[in-house]
Protein backbone atom coordinates (compact mmCIF):
# COMPACT_ATOMS: atom_id res chain seq x y z
CA UNK A 1 0.00 0.00 0.00
CA UNK A 2 1.46 3.41 -0.95
CA UNK A 3 2.60 5.59 1.91
CA UNK A 4 -0.02 8.12 3.00
CA UNK A 5 1.21 11.70 3.20
CA UNK A 6 0.15 13.81 6.19
CA UNK A 7 -2.35 16.62 5.65
CA UNK A 8 -0.34 19.68 6.70
CA UNK A 9 -2.70 22.34 8.03
CA UNK A 10 -0.22 24.84 9.47
CA UNK A 11 3.45 25.34 10.24
CA UNK A 12 5.74 27.82 11.96
CA UNK A 13 9.44 28.55 11.56
CA UNK A 14 11.99 30.19 13.79
CA UNK A 15 15.55 30.47 15.04
CA UNK A 16 16.33 29.85 18.71
CA UNK A 17 19.50 30.41 20.71
CA UNK A 18 19.83 28.02 23.64
CA UNK A 19 22.23 28.41 26.54
CA UNK A 20 23.72 25.42 28.37
CA UNK A 21 21.15 24.35 30.96
CA UNK A 22 20.12 21.37 33.12
CA UNK A 23 17.54 18.89 31.89
CA UNK A 24 13.91 20.03 31.71
CA UNK A 25 10.71 18.07 31.11
CA UNK A 26 8.67 18.87 27.98
CA UNK A 27 5.10 17.63 27.81
CA UNK A 28 3.91 16.26 24.48
CA UNK A 29 3.00 19.02 22.05
CA UNK A 30 0.35 19.20 19.33
CA UNK A 31 2.84 19.54 16.49
CA UNK A 32 5.73 17.63 14.93
CA UNK A 33 9.11 19.28 15.42
CA UNK A 34 12.03 19.21 13.00
CA UNK A 35 15.17 21.16 13.85
CA UNK A 36 18.56 21.80 12.32
CA UNK A 37 21.25 22.40 14.92
CA UNK A 38 23.69 24.98 13.58
CA UNK A 39 25.80 24.91 16.75
CA UNK A 40 25.71 23.49 20.25
CA UNK A 41 24.36 20.12 21.35
CA UNK A 42 21.47 18.62 23.31
CA UNK A 43 20.35 15.24 24.60
CA UNK A 44 16.79 13.92 24.60
CA UNK A 45 15.40 11.12 26.78
CA UNK A 46 11.96 9.56 26.34
CA UNK A 47 10.22 6.21 26.73
CA UNK A 48 10.51 5.81 22.94
CA UNK A 49 14.27 6.23 22.84
CA UNK A 50 17.19 8.47 23.77
CA UNK A 51 19.26 10.50 21.38
CA UNK A 52 22.13 12.95 21.13
CA UNK A 53 21.86 15.92 18.78
CA UNK A 54 25.21 17.64 18.02
CA UNK A 55 25.97 20.56 15.71
CA UNK A 56 25.21 19.78 12.08
CA UNK A 57 22.41 17.35 12.88
CA UNK A 58 18.68 17.31 12.22
CA UNK A 59 16.33 16.16 14.97
CA UNK A 60 12.72 15.00 14.79
CA UNK A 61 10.31 14.92 17.72
CA UNK A 62 6.90 13.33 17.05
CA UNK A 63 3.66 14.94 18.11
CA UNK A 64 2.45 14.11 21.62
CA UNK A 65 5.78 12.75 22.91
CA UNK A 66 6.73 13.56 26.50
CA UNK A 67 10.48 13.89 26.85
CA UNK A 68 13.33 15.34 28.87
CA UNK A 69 15.93 17.50 27.16
CA UNK A 70 19.23 18.94 28.32
CA UNK A 71 21.24 21.63 26.56
CA UNK A 72 24.74 20.18 26.77
CA UNK A 73 26.44 23.12 25.05
CA UNK A 74 25.09 26.52 24.02
CA UNK A 75 24.14 27.03 20.40
CA UNK A 76 21.66 27.96 17.71
CA UNK A 77 18.95 25.82 16.16
CA UNK A 78 16.52 26.40 13.29
CA UNK A 79 13.05 25.05 14.00
CA UNK A 80 10.09 23.90 11.94
CA UNK A 81 6.85 23.00 13.73
CA UNK A 82 4.31 21.17 11.58
CA UNK A 83 0.62 20.79 12.45
CA UNK A 84 -1.41 18.15 10.62
CA UNK A 85 -5.15 17.61 10.20
CA UNK A 86 -4.99 13.81 10.44
CA UNK A 87 -3.31 11.05 12.45
CA UNK A 88 -0.53 10.39 9.93
CA UNK A 89 2.98 10.92 11.30
CA UNK A 90 5.79 12.69 9.52
CA UNK A 91 8.67 10.27 10.18
CA UNK A 92 7.25 7.80 12.71
CA UNK A 93 6.43 7.76 16.41
CA UNK A 94 9.98 7.72 17.80
CA UNK A 95 12.42 10.65 18.08
CA UNK A 96 15.16 10.67 15.45
CA UNK A 97 18.47 12.45 14.99
CA UNK A 98 21.17 12.15 12.36
CA UNK A 99 23.90 14.11 10.63
CA UNK A 100 22.81 14.51 6.99
CA UNK A 101 25.30 14.09 4.18
CA UNK A 102 24.98 17.77 3.21
CA UNK A 103 24.17 19.77 6.37
CA UNK A 104 24.66 23.14 4.66
CA UNK A 105 21.76 22.32 2.34
CA UNK A 106 19.51 22.03 5.39
CA UNK A 107 20.83 25.26 6.85
CA UNK A 108 20.26 27.14 3.59
CA UNK A 109 16.71 25.80 3.19
CA UNK A 110 15.78 26.55 6.80
CA UNK A 111 17.11 30.10 6.41
CA UNK A 112 15.28 30.55 3.10
CA UNK A 113 11.99 29.25 4.50
CA UNK A 114 12.29 31.43 7.60
CA UNK A 115 12.94 34.55 5.51
CA UNK A 116 9.87 33.83 3.38
CA UNK A 117 7.81 33.13 6.49
CA UNK A 118 8.79 36.47 8.04
CA UNK A 119 8.21 38.35 4.79
CA UNK A 120 4.81 37.01 3.77
CA UNK A 121 3.71 34.31 6.19
CA UNK A 122 2.49 30.96 4.91
CA UNK A 123 2.44 31.23 1.14
CA UNK A 124 3.04 28.78 -1.66
CA UNK A 125 6.67 29.86 -1.98
CA UNK A 126 7.31 29.30 1.73
CA UNK A 127 5.37 26.02 1.63
CA UNK A 128 7.46 24.74 -1.27
CA UNK A 129 10.66 25.34 0.71
CA UNK A 130 9.18 23.66 3.78
CA UNK A 131 8.24 20.66 1.64
CA UNK A 132 11.81 20.60 0.35
CA UNK A 133 13.08 20.48 3.95
CA UNK A 134 10.70 17.63 4.78
CA UNK A 135 11.74 15.76 1.63
CA UNK A 136 15.43 16.11 2.52
CA UNK A 137 14.71 14.98 6.08
CA UNK A 138 12.83 11.92 4.85
CA UNK A 139 15.83 10.93 2.73
CA UNK A 140 18.25 11.59 5.59
CA UNK A 141 16.24 9.50 8.07
CA UNK A 142 16.00 6.59 5.61
CA UNK A 143 18.25 3.86 7.09
CA UNK A 144 19.57 2.95 3.63
CA UNK A 145 20.98 6.49 3.34
CA UNK A 146 22.33 6.81 6.85
CA UNK A 147 25.89 6.46 8.02
CA UNK A 148 25.92 4.82 11.46
CA UNK A 149 27.04 7.18 14.25
CA UNK A 150 30.66 6.67 15.35
CA UNK A 151 29.57 5.33 18.76
CA UNK A 152 27.39 2.70 17.08
CA UNK A 153 30.23 1.68 14.77
CA UNK A 154 32.52 1.36 17.80
CA UNK A 155 29.94 -0.85 19.48
CA UNK A 156 29.73 -3.09 16.42
CA UNK A 157 33.54 -3.28 16.20
CA UNK A 158 33.56 -4.28 19.86
CA UNK A 159 31.05 -7.03 19.03
CA UNK A 160 33.25 -8.22 16.15
CA UNK A 161 36.21 -8.49 18.51
CA UNK A 162 34.44 -9.94 21.57
CA UNK A 163 31.53 -12.02 20.22
CA UNK A 164 33.22 -15.21 21.52
CA UNK A 165 33.02 -13.88 25.08
CA UNK A 166 30.02 -15.73 26.54
CA UNK A 167 29.58 -12.98 29.17
CA UNK A 168 29.01 -10.28 26.51
CA UNK A 169 25.68 -8.55 27.17
CA UNK A 170 23.60 -6.05 25.19
CA UNK A 171 23.53 -3.71 28.18
CA UNK A 172 27.33 -3.53 28.04
CA UNK A 173 27.16 -2.60 24.36
CA UNK A 174 24.56 0.08 25.07
CA UNK A 175 26.90 1.56 27.66
CA UNK A 176 29.62 1.83 25.00
CA UNK A 177 27.12 3.73 22.86
CA UNK A 178 26.12 5.85 25.85
CA UNK A 179 22.38 5.17 25.50
CA UNK A 180 19.67 3.00 27.02
CA UNK A 181 19.50 -0.67 26.06
CA UNK A 182 16.07 -0.23 24.41
CA UNK A 183 17.32 2.62 22.25
CA UNK A 184 20.52 0.76 21.35
CA UNK A 185 18.55 -2.27 20.16
CA UNK A 186 16.31 -0.10 18.00
CA UNK A 187 19.17 1.95 16.53
CA UNK A 188 21.26 -1.14 15.78
CA UNK A 189 18.39 -2.72 13.85
CA UNK A 190 17.71 0.57 12.09
CA UNK A 191 21.25 0.87 10.74
CA UNK A 192 22.29 -2.77 10.32
CA UNK A 193 18.99 -4.52 9.59
CA UNK A 194 19.23 -7.02 12.45
CA UNK A 195 19.09 -7.05 16.24
CA UNK A 196 22.37 -6.89 18.18
CA UNK A 197 21.68 -10.33 19.67
CA UNK A 198 21.07 -11.90 16.26
CA UNK A 199 24.23 -10.21 14.97
CA UNK A 200 26.27 -11.79 17.78
CA UNK A 201 24.70 -15.20 17.21
CA UNK A 202 25.45 -14.97 13.49
CA UNK A 203 29.11 -14.17 14.23
CA UNK A 204 29.33 -17.07 16.69
CA UNK A 205 27.77 -19.57 14.30
CA UNK A 206 30.08 -18.46 11.48
CA UNK A 207 33.12 -18.84 13.76
CA UNK A 208 31.96 -22.25 14.96
CA UNK A 209 31.43 -23.41 11.38
CA UNK A 210 35.01 -22.45 10.51
CA UNK A 211 36.28 -24.39 13.51
CA UNK A 212 34.29 -27.46 12.50
CA UNK A 213 35.63 -27.21 8.96
CA UNK A 214 39.22 -27.55 10.21
CA UNK A 215 38.44 -30.91 11.79
CA UNK A 216 40.39 -29.83 14.88
CA UNK A 217 37.31 -29.17 17.03
CA UNK A 218 34.33 -31.31 17.93
CA UNK A 219 30.84 -29.84 18.28
CA UNK A 220 31.17 -29.11 22.00
CA UNK A 221 34.53 -27.38 21.61
CA UNK A 222 33.29 -25.30 18.67
CA UNK A 223 30.21 -24.26 20.63
CA UNK A 224 32.10 -23.15 23.74
CA UNK A 225 35.00 -21.50 21.91
CA UNK A 226 32.64 -19.44 19.73
CA UNK A 227 30.80 -18.04 22.75
CA UNK A 228 27.80 -20.32 23.28
CA UNK A 229 27.23 -21.42 26.87
CA UNK A 230 25.03 -24.38 25.93
CA UNK A 231 25.72 -27.01 23.27
CA UNK A 232 21.99 -27.62 22.86
CA UNK A 233 21.35 -23.92 22.25
CA UNK A 234 24.31 -23.77 19.87
CA UNK A 235 22.96 -26.72 17.87
CA UNK A 236 19.50 -25.13 17.65
CA UNK A 237 20.88 -21.78 16.47
CA UNK A 238 23.28 -23.48 14.06
CA UNK A 239 20.41 -25.40 12.45
CA UNK A 240 18.27 -22.25 12.29
CA UNK A 241 20.95 -20.21 10.54
CA UNK A 242 22.72 -22.86 8.46
CA UNK A 243 19.88 -25.25 7.76
CA UNK A 244 21.76 -28.26 9.15
CA UNK A 245 22.82 -29.49 12.56
CA UNK A 246 26.54 -29.10 13.36
CA UNK A 247 27.03 -32.85 12.91
CA UNK A 248 25.23 -32.83 9.55
CA UNK A 249 27.29 -29.83 8.53
CA UNK A 250 30.55 -31.67 9.23
CA UNK A 251 29.38 -34.78 7.40
CA UNK A 252 28.37 -32.76 4.34
CA UNK A 253 31.82 -31.19 4.08
CA UNK A 254 30.88 -27.79 5.53
CA UNK A 255 32.01 -24.61 3.82
CA UNK A 256 29.68 -21.71 4.36
CA UNK A 257 29.49 -19.43 1.37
Amino acid sequence: MPKQLPMISYFTLGVVNKQKAPAVFVRGREFFSLTYRESGSISIHSDRGDLYSPAGSITYIPRGLDYETEVLSSGTMHILHVYTADDTTLFGDAPLSCRPAAPTVFLENFQRAHSKFLASGIGFSCLSTVMRILSLAEESFDPTHLTPPPQLMRARCYMDEHFADSTLRIGELAAIRGVSEVYFRREFRRYFGTSPLDYIKQKRVEAAARMLETGLCNVTEAALQSGFESVAYFSAEFRRLVGKSPTEYVKSGGWLS
